[in-house]
């Protein structure tokens, strides 16, 4: 609802194009939307249209910035999802004790959702898909060496270049489909 602005200062609501009236506070307007005609247009399998949903295109279709998205999250995932279910094991072989575990876990999480605002305005700021391969580059960088961590160390620094990686990826793989 728009409202405009009286020399007095004060604002009011314009009048109902139809009625004439005020519009009341719980009442919105009617949502129109699109009509399409054609079989085609709607994706119907027994014309031969074609499907518009684009969870069902192929990347070729949707184009490398999709593919950039779908990579970078099966990646943080992976990474999120690896780091959880073998933690107990790596834990054992390293001798952490139940609240170093738990640092493990939280360190790559409160990086990641610290600087992923920071991060997407770097991603704004740089060119997206250098950014985007730096990001890339950390994350994987931080796997191979969290799988290969001999000391706690080494396993947090490298949990936390995970995160950092993570922040750095996602902003900008959400952003590589739409920039030109």
């Amino acid at each position: 609802m728009h409202f405009t602005v009286k020399a007095s200062g004060r604002r009011h609501r314009p009048l109902d194009e139809r009625s004439g009236r005020k519009p009341s506070l719980g009442s919105r307007p009617a949502r129109v939307l699109p009509h399409r005609t054609s079989s085609a247009s709607r994706g119907d399998s027994s014309t031969g249209g074609s499907s518009e949903c684009p969870l069902a295109q192929s990347v070729a279709q949707c184009g490398p910035g999709v593919g950039a998205v779908r990579t970078a999250q099966a990646l943080e995932v992976l990474g999120v999802t690896v780091g959880i279910v073998a933690l107990p094991e790596v834990g054992a072989d390293l001798g952490l004790p139940d609240s170093q575990r738990r640092l493990v876990v939280s360190l790559s999480a409160v990086l990641y959702g610290s600087l992923l605002v920071t991060a997407g305005r770097v991603a704004d700021v740089v060119d997206k898909r250098l950014v985007f391969a730096v990001g890339m580059a950390l994350t994987l960088a931080g796997a191979v060496c969290c799988a290969l961590a001999g000391s706690v160390a080494v396993l947090l620094l490298e949990r936390a270049a995970q995160g950092l990686g993570g922040a750095v990826v996602t902003p900008a793989a959400l952003s590589l489909p739409t920039s030109s």
